[in-house]
């Protein structure tokens, strides 16, 4: 089988951009879902517990990023000697073995994280348990 090489290197360089491009957008939604959320809210103690969880919600998706950026040249690569099916086979598993885990320790501990994440006050704790529990997943499913 014969490789298609650019000489250039263009190709390699416009993929690289869009993937930088691609991890600024979610970073730059991200922090403009929180200035949203808190001028449209204010400062309470429930915003802060729901904050507390949007950090743990951020620190994740940040992860998937980092992930993703690592996976998708290996991908690439699989995909031009027709093996891709074996490796997102295998990929779907490592992303598994960390996902189900972390959704289950959501669900399962989510009043001792609150506690963990936002403090001494009630509020704060029964909205950040609230929101772990569903943020938590959904920083699950960017992996």
């Amino acid at each position: 089988m014969r490789k298609r090489t650019d000489p250039s290197g263009a190709g390699s360089l416009a993929r690289a951009a869009l993937t930088g491009l691609s991890t600024l957008v979610v970073s730059l939604t991200a922090a403009i879902v929180g200035v949203v959320i808190a001028r449209e809210f204010g400062r309470t103690q429930e915003t802060d517990g729901f904050f507390a969880a949007y950090g743990v919600f951020i620190v994740v998706v940040l992860a998937a990023q980092a992930i993703r950026v690592a996976v998708l040249p290996g991908l690439a690569r699989a995909r031009a000697e027709r093996r891709l099916a074996g490796e997102l086979s295998g990929l779907a598993a490592a992303v598994a073995l960390v996902a189900v885990p972390l959704v289950a320790a959501a669900e399962l501990a989510a009043e001792p994280a609150a506690a963990l994440l936002a403090g001494d006050s009630a509020p704060a704790r029964e909205t950040a348990a609230e929101a772990l529990r569903w943020m938590v997943p959904a920083a699950a499913l960017h992996l």
